[in-house]
């Protein structure tokens, strides 16, 4: 009988560890649609000299939904017009020394509904240091916490509106103001795709030198940048 119950051990042991093996599989898979060859070998790599603790949370972050440089980039040639416009627009609207951050998740579905909004707002302090105002994660649409804390940049819920259908229009899901318009695309696991929009025609010599580094910055043409700002687990750097 302990003989029985051995084999049967054993052979659960095994069908899990293979259907682990083919889960691993499927999403590295599913990588290769969106990772160079380069950043899809190191990514494997990685897997392969984690512990168990570190694998199981790098599976979970490459199961989320992933995006790369080449949809950035297609988004951008697809809407550069709305997408200028829109950083335009939302620059307009923040009162000087301000600087605002928002976020807009929407469920996949046709009607784009809103899961939960992220918001932030910061001020200059006389050194021009900017220091936070008031803010929150996770905000309910169409509640008194959105509106009331958009009262503080002067926004009333149809500035709101404006701005989430042009988000809607550029396929994009944030925005921030600053030096630059950082414009964001999609998450991508915990990371994230962005454009970043200068305020001049075309960048100085300089500007391309800093914003060029292959990693977190790629010069695409004239006043554009790409970003991917990485998160607390998975790629750091742009991966295609």
């Amino acid at each position: 009988m302990k003989k029985i119950l051995l084999a049967f051990g054993i052979f659960c042991f095994s069908i899990t560890c293979m259907a682990q093996s083919t889960k691993t599989d499927l999403i590295f898979d599913a990588l290769n649609l969106k990772f160079s060859p380069k950043a899809l070998a190191e990514a494997k790599h990685d897997y392969d000299l984690a512990n168990d603790t570190i694998k199981a949370i790098m599976l979970k972050v490459y199961s989320m939904p992933m995006s790369s440089k080449a949809e950035l980039i297609q988004n951008y040639e697809e809407r550069s017009v709305e997408i200028e416009n829109l950083a335009n627009e939302f620059n307009k609207s923040i009162p000087k020394d301000f600087i605002v951050s928002l976020e807009i998740r929407t469920k996949d579905d046709i009607l784009h509904t809103v899961e939960g909004i992220d918001l932030q707002i910061f001020k200059k302090n006389p050194k021009g240091d900017p220091i936070l105002v008031d803010g929150d994660w996770d905000i309910e649409y169409d509640s008194d916490t959105l509106y009331n804390l958009l009262k503080v940049i002067g926004w009333d819920p149809m500035t709101f509106s404006g701005i989430k259908n042009m988000m809607q229009m550029a396929n994009c899901i944030s925005l921030q103001n600053g030096d630059q318009t950082e414009v964001g695309f999609a998450r991508s696991g915990l990371g994230k795709y962005s454009y970043l929009i200068f305020p001049t025609a075309l960048l100085t010599v300089p500007q391309i030198k800093e914003f060029n580094d292959g990693c977190q910055y790629v010069y695409y043409k004239k006043n554009v940048v790409l970003k991917y700002t990485g998160g607390m687990a998975g790629p750091q750097c742009f991966t295609d």
